[in-house]
């Protein structure tokens, strides 16, 4: 067992790289975060995904590199040492400077939208496979068009925006008699007739 101790899991981190972007822009590499908040081995993720260890190695070190995934311990298993390793922060955000630094406001928000569309994109397969596979699984996936005024588009952005700042703050809120599972909440609010660059 390993004496260094584990810094305590973030709320949040501010990305300050464009790398830890590209780290987070890879499907697998999002599925290890999202298994990783509870202390896990590289052996217990190549069973869960169903992949061989060392296509996952690559993408452990790649994480670890751009500190995002952190070791907390190791175990004997057998002859070989088994590292143990947890995700740094329950949820990822670009810092404002880094979107700044970027300079082409195209590859900025092509950064942004891709860190959160990729993982909710991700989560959402894993969800529905869950479905169609016949397992009692609580979530949902949706797309609807709405024609608001501008009046009516700035309240309804207020509005969820206090919505799920209301039940981020509920979920962090300790609870000894309850178990709970981690849930994703994605959205994208924005006008349709924008066009579209390419």
């Amino acid at each position: 067992m390993s004496d260094a101790v584990a810094p305590e899991v973030l709320e949040e981190k501010v990305l300050t790289d464009v790398s830890q972007f590209e780290a987070l822009s890879n499907p697998i590499r999002m599925r290890i975060l999202q298994a990783a908040a509870d202390p896990v081995t590289v052996g217990v993720l190549a069973d869960r995904f169903g992949v061989p260890k060392t296509r996952l190695y690559y993408h452990v070190n790649f994480l670890v590199a751009e500190g995002l995934l952190v070791e907390v311990d190791e175990r004997m298993s057998g002859a070989r040492v088994e590292h143990i390793y947890r995700t740094v922060a329950r949820s990822f955000t670009p810092g404002r400077e880094l979107l700044e630094d970027v300079g082409d406001p195209h590859q900025a928000a092509k950064l942004v939208a891709g860190l959160v569309l990729d993982s909710a994109k991700s989560e959402s397969e894993t969800m529905l496979e869950k479905k169609f596979r016949g397992e009692s699984v609580v979530g949902d996936v949706g797309r609807v068009q709405l024609r608001f005024s501008g009046e009516q588009a700035q309240e309804f952005s207020r509005r969820l925006e206090r919505f799920w700042q209301e039940f981020q703050s509920q979920s962090n809120e300790s609870s000894d008699d309850k178990v709970k599972e981690s849930y994703s909440f994605t959205f994208a609010f924005v006008p349709m007739d924008l066009g579209t660059e390419s």
